[in-house]
């Protein structure tokens, strides 16, 4: 379990440094550890956030340890800074694939028009733009290892979350939907 928490510790701050983020030298506890609780919340203890603090200062992995409630407040800076921070960067001729439920046509066009991105939705039958043939094929593979993919990750996370604010909620909601991908990638090393 301590080799999960150093790798998800050294994303985070591999990721702090490229998105060139500054913190204040006076903080108790870097952004780094605070999103590494976070993480190990969501991964290890189905979102409760005092589980992870608690394991985390128990086994020492990180020593400053906030309470609870400088921990949430500190969470909640976090993803108001980096939220315009991380963009999707990604090479012209790029394809991105896309469910059913994908019906922004004009959105679609831009893409294509502005970045040379190629959404590639698998179309519903009653669909204003068709996508046929031998593509359509190509979609379906693709999105069902997708669905596999998320199908697995659905299992690790919680069935239920106990927030008591508002706030409280939403930052969970989040921490679950960007975890997500962390989870994916934890999956692939360590299940």
């Amino acid at each position: 379990m301590e080799a999960k928490v150093i790798v998800t510790y050294v994303v985070c701050d591999d990721t702090i440094k490229a998105l060139k983020i500054k913190e204040d030298l006076q903080v108790k506890m870097s952004m780094a550890e605070v999103m590494t609780t976070g993480i190990v919340s969501a991964l290890l203890y189905g979102g409760n956030l005092e589980n992870a603090r608690k394991y985390l200062k128990e086994t020492g992995c990180i020593l400053n340890m906030l309470d609870k409630s400088q921990l949430n407040r500190r969470l909640c800076k976090i993803k108001r800074e980096t939220c315009k921070k991380i963009e999707l960067d990604l090479p012209k001729n790029s394809s991105i694939y896309a469910d059913k439920a994908y019906v922004d046509y004009r959105y679609e066009d831009r893409l294509i028009q502005e970045k040379q991105i190629h959404l590639l939705p698998i179309r519903k039958k009653n669909s204003k733009c068709k996508g046929g043939g031998f593509l359509a094929k190509i979609r379906r593979r693709k999105s069902k290892m997708i669905e596999t993919a998320f199908s697995c990750i659905e299992k690790l996370m919680p069935r239920s979350m106990h927030a008591v604010t508002k706030a409280g909620f939403e930052l969970k909601t989040i921490n679950f939907m960007q975890n997500k991908s962390w989870v994916s990638f934890f999956c692939f090393l360590f299940l």
